[in-house]
């Protein structure tokens, strides 16, 4: 699913992550980091997929906001320059110092290294919080949930991308027997439907709204499937669940 350039690099996987302490998931991601820097090439932190559905969300006219967090940023931030365009103060945050540190050189200097389950900023801080492809990484993302819930203003909104576990991708490649379509992505602890996601927003959210993640595919399957996706009848197949929330009172 990568369709970065070829200045792009993916993530490495991982050795088995059942037993990883925050601090080597630190160390882990900390390593991808320094090989992009060293190496003069960038990770690919997101998808084309995902980078479309964050704009058409972040951009919505129906959702007012002016300060916005960035819980799990990465090294290159696409949507920054894109909100800030449009008189939006944008920071961000992630867990590791090197992705941090690329961020900053790339002259995002509203950008702190953080855990998502302990951000350094008082309660209502913010009027919105992006987290897209995050909370999958993140060994308590109710611990995350809550501190996001935490940090926003009452009334304000949560932006939220999640990988759906049995996405389109995932259930194509079942129908081959010998394809390993059950192994999560890479880095990954957990995958998610729109019912364990609302599971997991509980009632510290309330979702306001929904937006189907195609997967750019072309030709007559892929093509079928991807408009079946972006009009809704196979929307619950999508890439990711990508929603919009608003914080209900503490």
């Amino acid at each position: 699913m990568n369709d970065g350039p070829s200045n792009f690099i993916p993530v490495r996987r991982p050795p088995r992550i059942a037993s990883r302490s925050p601090e080597q998931w630190r160390d882990y991601y900390d390593e991808q980091g320094r090989d992009a820097t060293a190496s003069g090439r960038e990770i690919m932190c997101t998808t084309r997929p995902i980078i479309n559905v964050v704009m058409r969300m972040v951009l919505d006219p129906r959702w007012d906001f002016n300060t916005v967090l960035d819980v799990g940023c990465g090294s290159l931030v696409p949507y920054f320059a894109h909100l800030e365009s449009t008189g939006r103060v944008v920071t961000g945050v992630d867990f590791s110092a090197s992705f941090i540190d690329t961020a900053r050189a790339k002259g995002q200097v509203r950008s702190v290294q953080a855990d998502a389950t302990a951000l350094p900023f008082p309660d209502g801080s913010f009027d919105a919080v992006l987290c897209s492809e995050t909370l999958e990484h993140v060994p308590d993302d109710r611990g995350a949930v809550a501190e996001i819930h935490r940090v926003l203003r009452p009334g304000g909104l949560l932006f939220l991308t999640v990988p759906i576990y049995w996405n389109a991708a995932r259930i194509l490649a079942g129908l081959s027997l010998t394809a390993e379509y059950r192994e999560l992505q890479i880095g990954h602890l957990r995958e998610y439907s729109r019912r364990t996601v609302d599971r997991l927003l509980g009632q510290a959210f309330e979702v306001r709204a929904r937006y189907p993640v195609p997967f750019l595919w072309r030709g007559p399957v892929g093509g079928t499937v991807d408009a079946l996706i972006r009009w809704g009848p196979l929307a619950c197949v999508s890439v990711s669940v990508a929603l919009v929330a608003k914080k209900f009172p503490s």
